[in-house]
């Protein structure tokens, strides 16, 4: 029982490892050229509008 609860933190562990190892990776190739480091952040700025509208449309009626 002891060993399968270490397994759990070990996979989370080795799995965050490698999302931060493939968004280090991936930021620093948007950084490379200031072109598309603006084109990251205007397509996010977008993205937040329209899920900003999406909501102000479809939202709850609570």
């Amino acid at each position: 029982m002891l060993l399968l609860g270490l397994c759990i933190p070990a996979f989370g562990l080795v799995c965050d490892s490698i999302w931060a190892l493939a968004a280090d990776t991936t930021r620093t190739w948007f950084a490379r050229t200031r072109r598309r480091l603006a084109a990251l952040g205007g397509s996010g700025g977008l993205v937040m509008i329209g899920l900003g509208a999406s909501l102000a449309f479809t939202g709850r009626k609570d």
